[in-house]
């Protein structure tokens, strides 16, 4: 009876203490963002500057990494009463984009903070929420800031394997559609200006013909200047594409029409053109406006 009641004593203590003997230590980590700057798409590349806490007593900046950037420009303040260390930060950033809502897209800019050495059964990351923001004073042209989220999870190296508790601070961010609208409102510029000449009579053919080949080629340098501040090789077809090869369709579409009623103007055929020109001078309009309108509606459906 005894050597059971000693045994029953030695499995208790042993759960109260082997969890203490192998416990992760957990490090609060707290990121204040002050400022992002140089935001490039094309590039996926930004700067910020931002204040981090690591609560822990002998914790040291250099004992971390941040996964995808780079310091600049560092200055540490220690409170020993909390134990906190701050550190003012600038570094360079690169992050991924997905474009294919572009113009009308949504971004994330991070912060992902590791690690060097210590892996996730000896050392845990959490996020600090109550001393983590955004500054008032955090301005990205073109973008609007629609929040933050701060979460940690374990990184697996499978060459080392190895996982690594990895701190992310994320910042969402959509283009103001004030931005999107001025990509795209010179597209529906060029396309409203050649409806239009499809009211000029058949005896202007010459001149249809000279805007519409004129408009082609400025959609497709406008295609070509768009696409500059892209990053190149993207491999999917964004959205302004996508309004770009509808543009083309129409336009060509117009192109081919002129030139059969030029055709058919110099073979002494006006009867059949005058017949083409009534059917076409306001049917072209509403199969364009509703081409568009179908697009942005399957888009905003997520079918294209």
């Amino acid at each position: 009876m005894k050597k059971r009641f000693l045994l029953a004593i030695l499995i208790i203590l042993s759960y109260l203490f082997i969890p203490s003997v192998f416990a992760q230590d957990t490090i609060p980590i707290a990121v204040y963002l002050i400022s992002i700057d140089n935001y490039d798409i094309a590039t996926g590349t930004y700067n910020a500057d931002f204040w981090v806490e690591f609560q822990c007593k002998n914790c040291s900046i250099n004992d971390f990494e941040l996964i995808n950037g780079r310091i600049i420009d560092m200055n540490k303040i220690f409170l020993p009463e909390t134990n906190s260390t701050y550190y003012r930060v600038n570094a360079a950033f690169t992050d991924t984009v997905e474009l294919h809502s572009f113009p009308l897209d949504s971004q994330t800019v991070t912060i992902v903070i590791e690690h060097s050495k210590l892996t996730s059964d000896k050392i845990v990351l959490v996020p600090d929420l109550s001393k983590s923001g955004i500054d008032s004073f955090v301005y990205i042209p073109g973008w609007r800031i629609d929040g933050w989220q701060a979460f940690s999870r374990d990184h697996f190296y499978g060459l080392y394997g190895q996982s690594h508790s990895t701190y992310t601070f994320e910042v969402s961010l959509t283009r103001h559609r004030d931005a999107a609208v001025l990509i795209l409102l010179p597209i529906f510029f060029v396309v409203c200006i050649i409806l239009f000449t499809l009211l000029l009579s058949v005896q202007r053919l010459d001149l249809r013909v000279g805007i519409v080949s004129s408009a082609l080629l400025a959609a497709i340098m406008y295609h070509l200047a768009v696409g500059s501040h892209l990053p190149p090789a993207i491999g999917y077809l964004l959205l302004v594409d996508k309004v770009m090869l509808l543009t083309y369709f129409i336009l060509l579409a117009i192109f081919i029409l002129n030139v059969y009623l030029l055709y058919l103007v110099h073979n002494k055929k006006m009867k059949a053109a005058q017949k083409w020109y009534y059917r076409t001078r306001y049917s072209w309009i509403i199969i364009a406006a509703a081409s568009y309108l179908l697009l942005f509606i399957l888009f905003f459906w997520n079918f294209v």
